[in-house]
């Protein structure tokens, strides 16, 4: 028989916590949030050439095919389609 070790559990719970969170409605707003405006943020490094383009290409990617959230939330996609105002 071998001994639970509880620190390997722990860490298996939170992790599972972790991922069901990141399903969720607020989870994939977040990760929408968060890639959105790191993709803005990555296009302002100057000189351009500093800047990490197969990082943003990769971001946008995830942005357009599993984290769309934040950006249609802010484009009023769901609202009509136009433009929101602040």
């Amino acid at each position: 028989m071998t001994d639970i070790d509880h620190n390997d559990t722990e860490a298996y719970n939170e992790r599972a916590i972790a991922y069901n969170f990141t399903r969720s409605a607020r989870g994939q707003f977040i990760i929408s949030q968060a890639l959105h405006i790191a993709v803005e943020e990555l296009k302002k490094v100057k000189p351009k050439a500093m800047q990490e383009q197969s990082n943003i290409i990769d971001m946008e990617y995830l942005v357009e095919h599993l984290y769309p959230l934040y950006r249609v939330v802010h484009s009023g996609e769901g609202e009509g389609g136009g433009p929101q105002d602040d």
